[in-house]
């Protein structure tokens, strides 16, 4: 097991150090994040390299692609009915122009309570309680999908018209009704 897991370290450190050289520089944007994700990334391809008659680590990246596509298709509709309207723009707003790398998952909460000025030692209550609570109670792909919608949101659909709401509801997820307020008789 020990050879194992050197032969692995050995492997991560050459692929982290091949993939943090892109070819042609990144966008701004895209740049945190793929540096962000280059370890998690080559201790994914180290392991699949040591399996016999592996094909060269970055060919693994379409393995990769196609199993995270298969979760997030089983996993996005089911945070469908679970957020409002004013949350996904909360969201928004904390994640502007964002592009995920996997450590910021982790963090999400802490960067709502950053960005509202929030100590979550001190208690929270109110919308934002809510949310936070929501956030936390998603499990790690549902919170992988989250961040998938919200990234589409902010640079795909935002570029072609679409609502917040029609852009959720493409991908199979409805947003739940804000409360109404109580009507006199």
């Amino acid at each position: 097991m020990k050879s194992l897991n050197s032969q692995i370290n050995r492997r991560v450190y050459a692929l982290n150090s091949v993939m943090s050289c892109t070819e042609k520089p990144l966008a701004d944007r895209f740049y945190p994040a793929y540096m962000g994700s280059t370890f998690e990334a080559a201790q994914y391809m180290g392991r699949k390299s040591l399996i016999p008659d592996a094909p060269p680590p970055n060919d693994h990246d379409v393995l990769a692609v196609a199993r995270l596509q298969w979760l997030l298709a089983r996993t996005t509709p089911s945070i469908s009915g679970f957020f409002k309207l004013s949350e996904i723009a909360a969201l928004l707003e904390v994640l502007r122009d964002h592009i995920f790398f996997p450590s910021q998952l982790d963090s999400l909460v802490a960067a709502i309570c950053n960005r509202y000025g929030i100590d979550p030692r001190s208690g929270v209550s109110g919308p934002i309680a809510e949310l936070l609570a929501k956030v936390l109670g998603l499990s790690p792909a549902q919170l992988l999908s989250l961040a998938e919608l919200l990234e589409d949101v902010w640079h795909l659909d935002a570029e072609a018209g679409l609502t917040v709401v029609q852009a959720f509801e493409r991908r199979g997820v409805l947003l739940v009704p804000e409360e109404m307020p109580p009507t006199a008789c």
